[in-house]
């Protein structure tokens, strides 16, 4: 049930990219939904499932932007990897650490497309993109990730799926 969760979220996050990636803006900036409820997830449950997963979802992602495909699958790979490595010794399962860890997480995922991006095309200006693109961009996922963790959380409740959690989600204690 689990695994089919997860399919269904990416999928609903994938779509609402697709369809909706003009309204997801924020300064001019592309939200990627994607990456952070993979983010979410892996930080919730740690599976290798979702690794594989991740990189499904970023090659589909690299073909509906017409990007060079590759460069967010496997950056979605490495960093959700490495998520899932960090998550275990560091993640404390709150607010604030679930938005320093998505903000943190997806500026590593930018500099690693970017640096994708720059092995592919010399002429690429990295400096520029990273303060102008990056660095704003990886705080807006970090301010949206905790409103959607909380979502995954009370959908995961629902069906009976979550892991045992510290984060109160209603003002009634167990």
């Amino acid at each position: 049930m689990k695994v089919i969760f997860w399919i269904l979220i990416g999928l609903i996050s994938l779509w609402t990219e697709a369809t909706a990636s003009s309204y997801l803006r924020i300064w001019d900036l592309k939200i990627d939904l994607v990456f952070i409820v993979l983010l979410l997830l892996m930080l919730r449950w740690k599976s290798s499932f979702l690794l594989f997963y991740g990189l499904v979802l970023g090659i589909i992602t690299d073909a509906l932007s017409h990007s060079m495909l590759g460069v967010y699958g496997l950056s979605y790979f490495l960093i959700l990897s490495l998520t899932r490595w960090i998550g275990e010794w560091f993640y404390d399962n709150n607010i604030f650490s679930t938005f320093l860890f998505v903000a943190l997480l997806s500026l590593l995922e930018g500099i690693c497309a970017l640096t994708l991006l720059k092995l592919l095309t010399p002429t690429l200006s990295w400096n520029t993109l990273f303060i102008s693109v990056l660095v704003p961009l990886s705080l807006i996922h970090g301010l949206l990730s905790p409103p959607l963790l909380m979502i995954i959380i009370r959908v995961e409740r629902i069906l009976k799926l979550a892991p045992e959690d510290n984060i109160q989600t209603s003002s009634s204690s167990p």
